[in-house]
């Protein structure tokens, strides 16, 4: 600050380490990996039906899987970018109050 004393800011915290580490996992490896490995099963059941009726239930649940999946991917990765544009607004309306 120009002519006057330096305050020191203490920047927020908005997550502490071991949870942060824990959230990101479970939205990046975890639930895509969970994601994945339905699909497979779907596919398996699918490709290894011997009527009608299972193959018509593996192509079923493999749309299902895949379309709640994308969602559920979806929503994880929106929630980072409601986050980050938080932490944003809130940098700047701390500026805007100096």
């Amino acid at each position: 600050m120009p002519g006057g004393h330096a305050r020191r800011v203490n920047e927020p915290v908005w997550f502490v380490a071991g949870r942060y580490w824990w959230i990101v996992s479970i939205t990046y490896l975890i639930v895509p990996l969970a994601v994945r490995w339905r699909i497979l099963i779907a596919l398996n059941w699918r490709g290894g039906g011997k009527g009608i009726n299972g193959m018509v239930l593996g192509a079923g649940m493999f749309v299902i899987t895949w379309l709640m999946g994308r969602y559920i991917l979806d929503l994880f990765i929106w929630w980072r970018q409601v986050l980050k544009a938080k932490a944003r607004i809130a940098e700047g309306s701390a500026l805007g109050a100096r």
